[in-house]
């Protein structure tokens, strides 16, 4: 009889009791039973530790630790205690207000087969749309894979990927990073030739809570808005060969600029003036000429014009 592979799911914490029961109950449901799932916890003061305490007698498969605090606070720090304490044949990740679909590790270990070091699998934001995967879409043996990643849309997340644990080896999350330590962690795994398969199936609920960092740096928070665009920047510099990816991190950007514009945040603008600028890759004179204008209709525009023209029609 063919043995079944172990598989770690890590999540990290924070203050998540009230969120991360759904969370727990989606992996207890899995249809694939060799699982452990490590949780570890980064500072909570509400009541995460009586929480898992209930899981771990529920099910003995539940791990939790608290990070030690001779690491770096924060999800980075986390998830690598979570690596180094895993004992799985593969691994992969979601954080605590997510929710992973009762088919995934069994669809995804199906597709991995043994062959593949990644299996990459699709995100939503409804349960209705969570699906098993029917066909593959894309598929790359003995090869490199970041700038495929990189390009892809929609962009992986942290619960996509599915990764054979001797692939991953000694590769860690960036504990530096505030933003985009899934993007930059699995941009700089795939520099590794492997054998990579995406499918169709859509895995897990990728939920945006009022405490996520995506709704921080929505909202114009200083630290993780510069977070995020620092990884932008890092990602135009170590890809400048491919215009693509640099159009595509710019892109990002000129979003965020339109969105800022729009809830009349120009501080975050103000305060991030080149880097806004080298998104449009206009001069600091022809910036702040658009930039006016912006403010005074209270329009943001995806692309800037270079006719008066164009913007007064708008």
């Amino acid at each position: 009889m063919k043995t079944q592979p172990l598989v770690s799911i890590i999540i990290p914490t924070y203050n998540r009791a009230h969120l991360i029961g759904e969370t727990l109950d989606s992996v207890l449901a899995q249809t694939y039973q060799n699982w452990e799932c490590i949780v570890v916890d980064d500072g909570s003061t509400d009541q995460t530790d009586e929480l898992m305490a209930g899981y771990m007698v529920k099910d003995s498969r539940f791990r939790y630790y608290h990070r030690p605090k001779d690491r770096l606070p924060g999800g980075n720090a986390a998830r690598n205690y979570g690596i180094e304490n895993s004992r799985g044949s593969y691994i992969t990740f979601l954080d605590s207000d997510d929710y992973i679909a009762p088919f995934a590790i069994e669809d995804k270990l199906k597709y991995a087969n043994g062959i593949f070091d990644c299996v990459i699998t699709g995100h939503t934001r409804t349960k209705e749309t969570l699906s098993a995967s029917t066909k593959i879409i894309d598929e790359a043996r003995e090869s490199y894979y970041d700038e495929k990643i990189i390009l892809t849309q929609p962009p992986v997340y942290m619960g996509d990927a599915f990764l054979e644990r001797s692939f991953v080896g000694e590769h860690r999350f960036d504990e530096d990073l505030l933003r985009g330590q899934d993007h930059v962690f699995f941009v700089e795994l795939f520099r590794k030739k492997g054998n990579y398969r995406r499918i169709d199936g859509i895995h897990y609920l990728y939920n945006v809570t009022p405490s996520s960092i995506t709704k921080k740096v929505a909202g114009g928070n200083k630290k993780y808005l510069k977070a995020q665009l620092t990884v932008g920047e890092k990602m135009i510099n170590e890809y400048a060969h491919n215009p693509l990816i640099v159009d595509g991190y710019k892109r990002k950007s000129r979003n965020l600029y339109k969105q800022f514009i729009m809830r009349k945040q120009y501080g975050r603008i103000f305060s991030n003036f080149n880097h806004f600028r080298n998104a449009f890759n206009l001069s600091p004179l022809l910036f702040s000429y658009f930039l006016v204008i912006n403010i005074l209709t209270n329009r943001g525009f995806d692309r800037m014009k270079h006719k008066l023209y164009d913007i007064n029609e708008k």
